[in-house]
C-alpha cells in the first residue's frame, strides 16, 4: 500500500477498547487517513451516516450492544469495511459472505491493509 493511499480518505474506526482504538486510529493517520471514532453503538451510527465516509473498521461487540446495524448500513450505503472481532463473525459471513474479517489480536498494520484492500476492491458489496 502507497504511503498516501488513504491521502484524504475519512475512516470510521467502531472499537469499544480504548488502546486497540488508539493504536488503530494512530496507524491508519500515519497511513494519511482522515479518521472519525466511536467506542459505543449509538455514537457509532450517527457517524456511519457521514456523506464523506470511505471505509470503516468494525467491532462487532461494542460493550452489551452488536454493531450489526453499523454493517447494514455500510452495506446499504456501499462503504467498504472491514470487521476487527474477538467474537465469532458468523452473522456478518453469512449475510456477507466477501466482507473480511479480522480476528483479535491483530496488528494494527494489518488493519489498514486489509480496509486498503477492501477500499480498492470495493469487497464485492451487495445491498
Amino acid at each position: 500500500m502507497p504511503l498516501d493511499f488513504f491521502s484524504r480518505r475519512l475512516v470510521l474506526l467502531v472499537e469499544d477498547q480504548p488502546l486497540i482504538a488508539y493504536d488503530v486510529e494512530r496507524e491508519f493517520r500515519k497511513a494519511g487517513a482522515r479518521v472519525i471514532a466511536a467506542g459505543d453503538l449509538d455514537s457509532a451510527l450517527p457517524m456511519a451516516e457521514h456523506p464523506d465516509l470511505s471505509g470503516a473498521v468494525i467491532d462487532l461487540r461494542l460493550g452489551t450492544d452488536s454493531a450489526l446495524l453499523i454493517c447494514r448500513r455500510l452495506v446499504e450505503r456501499k462503504i467498504p469495511f472491514v470487521v476487527h472481532t474477538g467474537y465469532a463473525a458468523d452473522a456478518v459471513q453469512q449475510q456477507w459472505p466477501t466482507i473480511p474479517i479480522i480476528q483479535k489480536p491483530a496488528r494494527p498494520e494489518d488493519i489498514v491493509d486489509r480496509l486498503a484492500e477492501c477500499l480498492e476492491s470495493g469487497c464485492h458489496l451487495n445491498a
